[in-house]
């Protein structure tokens, strides 16, 4: 979860190219991060643990490229449309002491770029982009599992479209989403989901909508004894500013999930309640203190658990951020969630994941920041070798050029 300070930042930043030549501009920031992490676990074993000490550095670039003015890149086109583009490229590179350069993409390169496309005509506004994100993750906080340092490829290709009719907004959107796991020991991990959905809105007043969000999804696992699937979901709920100082959304809805049989493993049919509510409150006699909590309860495809092909899932998530100065920002948070499995080819998995955390970030001028971060985590699960404890701590800094 992000934080945002209570008050405004002291020092402003500004863009590291700023061309402008004609209606065509540029601009671009570039900048360097690095972190050194130290944990205790760093394999996330249930029995004999070893530490390690990591170090990320690498450089930050963002840039923006079109032409005319506005809130955003802008180009438009001889029949009144518009369309705007936006390139973001992240490089990193991580030394692990124990094991040396950790290798991702052929070389010590993660990368993640977003390329979008507005088209606006006949009163939509439609969004074509692509996601491409290569990095190596643990698994255990995307599939469960307590391994760490996975090479994935995820990449989502995004088709959205809106248009507003008075108070009443229509919104349409088609997602593939791709992930790829390299190593074969979770192959079951690699699928190809296709989502599309339709939400109506309605505008309440200037600052609270309520919605109706509809979906229907189909997961594909690429290997050979993957369960396919298929799902719909119908929630409502609203979004804004529900009072003066709370706001956020909250939804209730319905799922209904088929999962096809395969290798032994049979079909399966499950319906279950979906909920999330996120909440951020702003204490109107103490500005420089907000809250945020958040509760969620939904059915998940693909798996979350060893050997589940659909698992139940719901938790809850608490952060403070208190600024102790106008430069200087702390952060405590606690999270907890329950998985189980609702349907699994080997013995029925549940889990609980409990994290607490304390967080102090500090502006020292427009161009650097630096953070110092602790973690605890501890899962527990009824399976063996699947639980464990951990205690990180990870100072990083950040410098705009």
């Amino acid at each position: 979860m992000q934080l945002v300070c209570a008050q405004s930042n002291p020092f402003p930043s500004s863009p590291n190219i700023n061309l402008q030549l004609g209606p065509f501009y540029a601009r671009s920031t570039v900048g360097f991060g690095t972190s050194v992490t130290y944990t205790d676990n760093v394999d996330l074993k249930e029995h004999h643990p070893k530490s390690d000490t990591l170090v990320d550095f690498g450089p930050t670039i963002a840039m923006d490229v079109g032409l005319n003015q506005g809130a955003g890149p802008t180009v438009r086109l001889p029949g009144g449309e518009e369309f705007s583009v936006r390139l973001n490229l992240n490089v990193g590179t991580t030394y692990s002491v124990r094991s040396g350069l950790v290798q991702t993409y052929g070389a010590p390169i993660s990368a993640n770029a977003t390329i979008p496309l507005y088209i606006h005509y006949l009163g939509w506004t439609v969004a074509l982009s692509d996601n491409f994100n290569s990095t190596r993750r643990t698994l255990d906080t995307t599939f469960g599992f307590g391994t760490r340092d996975i090479p994935v490829y995820d990449n989502d290709a995004t088709l959205s479209a809106y248009q507003s009719f008075g108070r009443i907004t229509l919104t349409l959107a088609a997602v593939r989403s791709d992930q790829i796991v390299q190593d074969h020991q979770f192959g079951d991990q690699q699928y190809t989901r296709y989502s599309f959905s339709m939400t109506p809105s309605y505008a309440i007043n200037e600052t609270l909508s309520a919605f109706w969000a509809n979906s229907y999804n189909i997961t594909k696992v690429n290997t050979s004894n993957g369960q396919n699937s298929q799902s719909w979901s119908s929630s409502v709920g609203v979004n804004g500013l529900i009072t003066r100082q709370i706001s956020g959304s909250v939804s209730v809805g319905y799922t209904h999930n088929t999962t096809e049989g395969t290798n032994g493993a049979p079909a399966s049919v499950n319906d279950g309640i979906n909920n999330a509510i996120n909440l951020n409150y702003a204490n109107p006699l103490r500005p420089e203190t907000s809250y945020s909590l958040s509760f969620f309860h939904n059915l998940d495809v693909p798996t979350g658990l060893v050997g589940s092909s659909v698992t139940e899932a719901y938790g809850a998530n608490f952060v403070i951020s208190h600024q102790l100065s106008p430069l200087l920002t702390l952060a405590p948070r606690v999270s907890w969630i329950h998985q189980n499995s609702l349907q699994s080819v080997a013995p029925a998995e549940t889990v609980d994941i409990i994290t607490v955390g304390l967080g102090f970030t500090r502006q020292f001028s427009s161009h650097l920041s630096a953070s110092l971060q602790y973690n605890y985590q501890t899962r527990n699960s009824n399976i063996n070798g699947q639980s464990y404890e951990e205690n990180r701590v990870s100072i990083s800094a950040n410098y705009t050029f």
